[in-house]
């Protein structure tokens, strides 16, 4: 049920329910190493915080998107092996080799530069190459990769430690007979054909949606980002595919706070645009979230929130920094009382595929979107274990001895 708000905007990443997920599709994979997926910022959860607890939680490696990302984690003082999935060029190599990474290396440009600071600095630079397998982005063509690995291995200051794909429709629909060959398990077969050709020691293809449907994907790593977070990565929130019936626990709750409180005539309007306007004597709240935090315009007059466990609709143009609720059927709400945004109250639950399905989205476009306004409170037991904002930066404690885990002495995003 609600009670009086710690911040005037927050998130809560419950650390149990992550590491409820790592474990589940640990078994998921037939024990096969988990790369932790923590672009994006976690995808809204927090970078430096979800990377620390996803190696203490049993994942092998975390992945960035870029060298920036994987930049902020170092200068935190995460140690442990990260993965760069993006694309980089010859005059990244040195700061590539700085940071003590592995590299996706797509372009023999690339490799020379980085195999060439390596080499001044008497270090090997593990290196993964990607297949292309129908998104036709920084994928190498399927006639070119395996010699383009078997070069990278025979590079003096390279090491040749992954090959790997990402297929464009793993969460899309199977064939009706059951008896066809889906799309994906077709271009998974021409993948593994072509991996056949290289010696690469960590051989990976499956993300969270092609790991749940096809297990046999799994191969020597499996590359998690929404299963991670307990979002569902169907399209469709009530598939045989969703978070909830694969037993993965949603990581995320979105919450801010009730500001203002007051009485609207009927007859008057709330907000920009006169979109809404009260057909009766109205009680309605201004809660402290906007579209500058991820709160998205297109929820105007189709959101809603839970105030004291009950559900109450979004009225009027959401605004930059906060929208408005009608509170008017629901007694006792008060300036300082909790709105909750995505999550549980009493009975009531909103998730993020629900908002997703309202703005014609996927729900992690919704989780990257949350800004950095709002504070990400960290929660073990359901109890806060550190706050993360742009001013208190306070570090995830370890919850049991993982020589791979870096605990360190100032949190991050």
């Amino acid at each position: 049920m609600s009670m009086k708000a710690p911040y005037q905007g927050w998130v809560e990443i419950d650390l149990d329910a992550l590491d409820q997920n790592i474990a589940t599709l640990k078994q998921h994979s037939g024990g096969a190493r988990i790369a932790a997926v923590v672009k994006a910022n976690a995808y809204g959860h927090g970078a430096l915080a979800i990377a620390q607890a996803s190696m203490q939680a049993g994942a092998d490696r975390v992945c960035t998107y870029n060298l920036d990302e994987a930049a902020e984690l170092r200068a935190f003082g995460f140690q442990d092996p990260i993965l760069v999935l993006g694309q980089i060029f010859p005059d990244d190599a040195a700061r590539a080799v700085d940071l003590n990474v592995a590299l996706t290396i797509s372009q023999s440009e690339t490799a020379a530069a980085v195999a060439a600071e390596a080499k001044r600095r008497g270090r090997r630079v593990p290196v993964h190459v990607k297949v292309e397998a129908g998104l036709n982005r920084l994928g190498l063509p399927r006639d070119t990769a395996a010699d383009f690995a078997d070069a990278v291995r025979r590079t003096e200051g390279l090491a040749l430690e992954g090959f790997y794909t990402h297929f464009p429709s793993a969460d899309g629909p199977l064939p009706e007979d059951g008896l066809s060959p889906s799309d994906t398990e077709q271009r998974f077969e021409r993948f593994l054909t072509i991996a056949r050709e290289t010696d690469a020691p960590i051989l990976h293809a499956a993300n969270t949606a092609s790991l749940l449907r096809f297990p046999s994907m799994a191969l020597d790593m499996v590359r998690i980002g929404v299963g991670l977070y307990g979002i569902s990565p169907g399209a469709e929130a009530d598939s045989a595919f969703s978070a909830d019936a694969l037993g993965l626990a949603p990581v995320l709750t979105w919450k801010a706070m009730l500001i203002r409180v007051h009485d609207v005539a009927a007859g008057e309007s709330v907000s920009y645009g006169a979109t809404w306007m009260a057909e009766r004597d109205s009680r309605v709240g201004v809660v402290a979230v906007g579209y500058a935090d991820g709160f998205r315009r297109a929820l105007s007059n189709r959101g809603s929130m839970l105030v004291r466990g009950m559900r109450v609709p979004v009225v009027g143009t959401i605004c930059m920094d906060m929208c408005m609720v009608d509170l008017t059927d629901l007694a006792g709400a008060d300036v300082g009382d909790e709105a909750t945004l995505v999550g549980v109250d009493g009975a009531e639950r909103t998730t993020l595929e629900d908002v997703a399905v309202l703005c014609d989205t996927i729900p992690h476009e919704m989780s990257t979107a949350i800004g950095d306004r709002p504070a990400r409170v960290y929660l073990r037991g359901g109890q806060p274990v550190a706050v993360q904002t742009k001013l208190d930066q306070q570090p995830i404690p370890t919850t049991a001895p993982t020589p791979r885990a870096a605990v360190v002495a100032a949190g991050g995003r």
